[in-house]
């Protein structure tokens, strides 16, 4: 993925249809999740440091309700302890 809004909108659009109620044997049940997204270079430059920042953003996104995503640099500061920079856009 090349741009920011591509996992944005990759995100929606897994939420709803997740969202989508299915048949599990007799039972129409649901489902959600919570996402969390972290951009190469941006929230990190090694694996440790983007899985790190895509589970915090990934908890921020239960925080504010659950079946939501958000994106590291909407979450809170680094997991080294650094601030995240500001957005680009």
């Amino acid at each position: 993925m090349n741009d920011l809004d591509g996992a944005d909108r990759t995100a929606a659009a897994i939420l709803r249809e997740l969202a989508e109620p299915f048949e599990l044997g007799v039972a129409s049940v649901q489902i959600s999740a919570s996402i969390g997204i972290a951009y190469y270079a941006h929230d990190g430059s090694g694996i440790e440091a983007l899985l790190a920042n895509a589970d915090q953003a990934m908890y921020e996104a239960k925080r504010q309700g659950r079946n939501r995503y958000c994106c590291f640099h909407e979450a809170a500061p680094a997991a080294d302890g650094s601030t995240p920079p500001p957005d680009p856009a």
